[in-house]
């Protein structure tokens, strides 16, 4: 799935960087000098008609000086360019944007200039931690980070270069020491004059570490059930036992061909005589010639003795070594001169008291015993000594109900001991405790009664059928609510039943792992789709603007277009920078809510004054088509408290929706409120429409992101990006409210705005004033204006708005150059980008606050910074424009502050 994501990246980029990439040639005059390849903060591309400054392309048109250097665009491709030359930026300002935005590592290598690197975007510089101003213009070997590859990656770069595409996998530890696991992929992009290596890569190492966690618990579980089986099968052949000893065998049998030993042994210690002797063994088909094992002495100071009288196993992978006798003490020698290689003991406890030890041995050296087998070794230890508990028992009749109680208590599964009749004769303390009455009350009870919950035996009873056809039973119940599983199996004496051993295991952790398990699995492959649906749909509606950017662009480089093909070709590269403007800005708006990082700001709302922006924004429209827009809004609607910012936008989707899928008929938007108590209530908003409708099965999906499908509404004939009714929502939600949705397929939907627990603040003002009007320029005094933008193309777009409203404006590219140009000149107006180097826009606001002199200076923040009250302290300022920035606004802007001046 990694793989099939970065080729469609690499193909969506290979056309981007083609389409963006003419080849004109550049010089540098600089003095003397004709060929300047690295310059101060960036460097020129030879032959691609680029330039990369702090890890940005920027396409060279007409003359530009950076850094004290002059370029000059010497083909004919240059001076046919001038006029578009702020199209060409534009595009690359978008290109920049995406790869900085993708998260995946976008890399360029120039293979015409030893594949020094041209592009290291954003997420390379997170992952590795390396900036793109330390790694752009450089290669591989003067790379302390890639030295170690260099030599690899220049043998692939050829084959890379002939159409082979390099899929590979490789583990990056950053500059911080995080370790990244990188799916990459490597492709050859140009022509044979030209070729660049494009390197993406995503890091998948969050998904490697799932997958591990995923195995880690699949192994744990196996290792339980496996501990589960061995123990039930043990259980059973120990239960149905009548020779103790036999028992012995049959567990050391069972664990042995369990584990693949060659021995299996019991040694019981004779204190008296401080000897370990052998009192039960088992040995493989493999075993050479062991048939017995020599008795051991036991030095009760000796390591080995105090670690088993301690509760701890004792493992020994290698007896050859003489460094194990600190662990094993003489047991080392002997047990190796038996012929045995590697050793785990548990020790046996019986009354108290270090009875013997059990032990499982191989003849191979270096076995390791890993936590699997020593939890078995554990268990089948406590087996033993429930089969010893018993010996004692059928030894010492007055004893008998005591030696029960211990091997049934032992265990901390429940255990059920019924007559053939279904009597419970015994119960163990786990069983106990899932009792529904005291134990005195329960003996004598049929089994149902205590342990089922149920009225009667239901037909699958475990223990009524072991009961009634001698074979072991099993199935699922669910107890006080635990899962459990519940075994019964008979105990035949002479081919009759003599009682009925019933168990219950309980299932509940186990269960829920595995469900945890498939809702993980489940999680992950619908992130996947989700990632792969995303990119797939972001690659269309990001392409088809473009495709008119890049289309009516190479167009406008023929210079025989006629005037209104200059003008039409112009208006469509508008429209579709516009489309790409809208698009982003909803991704933005809904990743910023998908993150709960959007703030809701209440704030005194006039409805009515809202209710007459709508009817001004949607006036000519709703004429053009033929339709009727009616708003309702009365007279007694109160001040409400609300984010106007947010509800505004909701509401301009759902009436612009509403004008855009409606043929006939017209619109009604009703605004409602509904007083609760002195202070809250209830905010209804509906908007109605005449349109198509939506079928009842697409109602469901139409708020999720990108769902605008055929059966919903044809995206073909009704354009739109799918996100808008998924932001509305969200921000309804946001808010403490919902949208509601009606809707009947040919005539018509109703969408209902409705926020609950909404403060009102009295009534609404008398009559509703403000409209919308379209851009006219206004009468401005001869107002001073210095603009302050580290980017010389902002300047130079700003000075071109205002010698469009006849103002003049001077240009400085820092902060420190406004302070010196205030020395000897004092603006009226000061409209300041915020993210300059150095000074940024904030400290230079509040320098020149802290100087009387420029107190009737009006600052205005330039930025595209959609969070700049997050980032900065705007309360510097007298107002915000933000990015990007048209005349509309610019008018805008002087038209409130000559309304301030006639005030």
């Amino acid at each position: 799935m990694t793989m099939k994501i970065l080729q469609r990246i690499t193909a969506f980029f290979t056309a981007l960087i083609l389409l963006n990439c003419p080849a004109p040639a550049f010089s540098a005059e600089t003095g003397n000098s004709e060929d300047t390849s690295f310059l101060s903060g960036g460097f020129v591309v030879p032959g691609w008609g680029l330039i990369v400054i702090a890890g940005c392309l920027i396409f060279l048109s007409g003359t530009v000086v950076y850094g004290g250097i002059r370029f000059r665009r010497l083909t004919r491709f240059g001076r046919r360019c001038r006029l578009h030359g702020k199209m060409r930026l534009a595009e690359n300002f978008l290109l920049n944007n995406i790869m900085d935005n993708l998260p995946a590592i976008v890399a360029v290598k120039d293979a015409s200039d030893e594949f020094r690197y041209l592009i290291w975007n954003r997420m390379a510089e997170k992952i590795t931690g390396i900036p793109a101003g330390d790694i752009i213009g450089k290669t591989d070997a003067e790379l302390n980070f890639f030295r170690g590859e260099a030599e690899i990656r220049e043998e692939e770069a050829p084959e890379i270069l002939n159409g082979k595409t390099l899929k590979r996998n490789s583990v990056i530890t950053a500059l911080n020491g995080i370790r990244h696991d990188i799916d990459t992929l490597v492709t050859g992009i140009g022509d044979d004059d030209s070729r660049l290596l494009l390197i993406l890569g995503i890091d998948v190492s969050e998904e490697k570490r799932l997958a591990a966690e995923r195995k880690r618990l699949q192994d744990d579980l196996q290792m339980h059930t496996q501990q589960e089986r061995l123990f039930s099968s043990i259980l059973e052949s120990v239960s149905l036992a009548k020779d103790e000893d036999k028992a012995i065998r049959t567990v050391l049998q069972t664990l042995g061909q369990k584990l693949n030993a060659e021995l299996c042994y019991v040694y019981s210690y004779d204190y008296e005589q401080n000897l370990g002797i052998l009192g039960g063994l088992w040995n493989s088909d493999r075993a050479h010639d062991i048939s017995h094992l020599p008795p051991l002495k036991i030095d009760p100071d000796a390591i080995w003795f105090r670690r088993l009288k301690s509760g701890c196993l004792i493992a020994v992978d290698d007896l050859s070594d003489p460094d194990m006798e600190i662990v094993a003490g003489n047991w080392r020698k002997e047990l190796h001169d038996g012929g045995l290689k590697s050793i785990c003991v548990a020790g046996i406890w019986k009354q108290n008291r270090l009875w013997g030890h059990f032990g499982v041995s191989y003849d191979r050296a270096n076995h390791h015993f890993d936590l699997m087998e020593q939890r078995l070794i554990q268990v089948t230890t406590h087996v033993i000594e429930i089969i010893l508990a018993c010996r004692d028992t059928r030894t010492e009749l007055e004893r008998s109900e005591f030696e029960k109680r211990i091997i049934m208590d032992t265990v901390h599964i429940p255990i059920t001991l019924f007559s053939p009749d279904l009597k419970l004769v015994r119960a163990n303390s786990a069983a106990l405790k899932l009792a529904a009455h005291r134990e005195s009350e329960i003996y004598g009870h049929e089994c149902h009664i205590d342990f089922c919950g149920a009225g009667g035996y239901p037909e699958n009873c475990p223990v009524k059928l072991a009961a009634s056809d001698l074979k072991a039973h099993q199935r699922q119940l669910k107890l006080n609510g635990r899962d459990y599983l519940e075994s019964a199996c008979p105990a035949v004496i002479q081919g009759k039943p003599a009682y009925i051993l019933r168990t219950m295991i309980d299932m509940t952790d186990f269960n829920e792992t595995q469900r945890q398990l498939a809702r993980a699995l489940t999680e992950a492959e619908n992130a996947n789709k989700a990632k792969s649906l995303f990119l797939a749909t972001m690659s269309h509606e990001l392409r088809t603007p473009l495709n008119a950017v890049i289309g009516f662009s190479e167009l406008l480089q023929n210079n025989e277009v006629s005037h209104e093909e200059l003008m039409d070709y112009l208006h469509s590269i508008n429209v579709a920078g516009n489309t790409l403007l809208t698009l982003i800005n909803d991704i933005l708006d809904l990743s910023k809510i998908e993150a709960e990082q959007m703030k809701i700001v209440p704030e005194p709302t006039d409805l009515r004054l809202l209710a007459g922006e709508f009817q001004a924004i949607f006036k000519q429209k709703v004429e053009e088509k033929g339709l009727f827009l009616k708003i309702e809004c009365p007279q007694e609607l109160p001040v409400v408290k609300i984010d106007s910012l947010r509800v505004r936008q909701i509401l301009l989707n759902l009436i612009g929706n509403a004008v855009k899928y409606t043929r006939n008929g017209g619109i009604t938007v009703t605004f409602g409120f509904l007083k609760k108590d002195g202070c809250e209530g209830t905010l209804r908003t509906r908007v109605a429409d005449t349109g198509i409708g939506i079928l009842s099965d697409a109602q469901k999906e139409i708020f999720n992101p990108f769902i605008q499908q055929d059966a919903v509404r044809d995206s073909r004939i009704y354009k739109g990006t799918g996100l808008g009714l998924a932001i509305s929502q969200r921000l309804a939600e946001r808010m403490g409210g919902r949208i509601l949705l009606r809707s009947e397929l040919g005539k018509g939907s109703v969408f209902t705005l409705e926020l609950e627990h909404v403060p009102y603040i009295g009534n609404a003002a008398e009559g509703i004033s403000g409209k919308l009007e379209r851009f006219q320029p206004v009468e401005v005094p001869q107002w001073h204006v210095l603009l302050a933008d580290d980017v010389a193309l902002n300047l130079k777009v700003l000075s071109a708005m205002f010698r469009k409203l006849h103002i003049k404006a001077d240009t400085v590219s820092s902060g420190g150059e406004v302070l010196e140009y205030l020395k000897t000149n004092i603006p009226d107006i000061l409209l300041t980008d915020l993210w300059m180097p150095g000074m940024n826009g904030e400290n230079l606001a509040r320098e020149i606050r802290a100087n009387p002199a420029y107190s009737k200076m009006k600052i205005f923040a330039v930025t595209a910074d959609t969070d700049n009250q997050a980032n900065f302290n705007m309360e510097l300022f007298d107002g915000i424009l933000l990015k990007p920035v048209t005349l509309e606004k610019l008018n805008g802007l002087l038209a409130r502050m000559e309304k301030q001046d006639s005030v």
